[in-house]
């Protein structure tokens, strides 16, 4: 009796040790990732889905799962262990051994144009004994042709300085003109007015002014204008 009271304990303990540290360790160091084998496909082209699992560790793991979402509009050839609705779920089982490397295929079908990525990537896992569970899920990250705006941070403000306007110091020495008289728009400027000659037998004559003093000598005594020049 006490001997299997002994090797009740010893199992026990070890249950306890084995659970402990694969809840610790089960999903340090394991990775999984779902790619597309090219960047653009045609509507209608054949692509690959590249599944591809990493455990870099030592400690083995007999039971895991694989698991992505993928929109519908993608049409896999092999609907093995694939169920539908909003999305395709797929889920692949298999075992890994301490740093081993797990790449799968999956061939599939473009049934309409548009930008796919999975919505959803991860990985369950268990201990020795399949007594515990250890979930994962992988954010998927967009292709580096396509960066989040995450990935885009603005630049600090502290690089953009104000503008020095010393260059626009104001004239000291500018003063306004003191002799500066508006001129009648209607006469005109002295150097424009010229002595007009007369006919040949008529002594020179001089202009009378501008358009307003010659309008006001045509209305009143035309018969003594002889000629109007106008200067431009």
């Amino acid at each position: 009796m006490l001997e299997l009271i002994v090797l009740v304990g010893i199992i026990l303990a070890m249950f306890i040790v084995e659970t402990t540290y694969y809840r610790k360790n089960a999903l340090k160091s394991l990775s999984l990732k779902v790619d597309f084998n090219k960047n653009v496909a045609r509507f209608g082209e054949d692509i690959e889905l590249i599944e591809v699992a990493e455990n870099k560790k030592f400690l083995p793991l007999p039971f895991i799962i694989l698991k992505f979402e993928c929109p519908c509009e993608l049409k896999f050839y092999d609907m093995e262990n694939t169920s539908k609705s909003d999305y395709l779920y797929r889920e692949d089982m298999l075992t890994m051994k301490p740093y081993s490397k797990h790449t799968r295929r999956i061939k599939a079908k473009c049934t309409k144009r548009g930008y796919y990525v999975f919505p959803r990537v991860g990985i369950t896992t268990a201990d020795l004994l399949l007594a515990e569970r250890f979930n994962r899920d992988f954010p998927d990250k967009p292709r580096d042709e396509f960066k989040s705006r995450d990935e885009f941070k603005p630049r600090d403000r502290s690089e953009f300085k104000p503008r020095e306007r010393s260059e626009f110091k104001p004239r000291g020495d500018f003063k306004p003109r003191d002799d500066f008289k508006p001129r009648d728009e209607f006469r005109p400027r002295p150097e424009s007015v010229v002595t007009a000659m007369g006919d040949a037998n008529a002594a020179p004559q001089v202009a009378v002014g501008g358009i307003k003093e010659v309008e006001e000598l045509l209305t009143n005594d035309p018969m003594r204008v002889h000629r109007v020049l106008f200067m431009h």
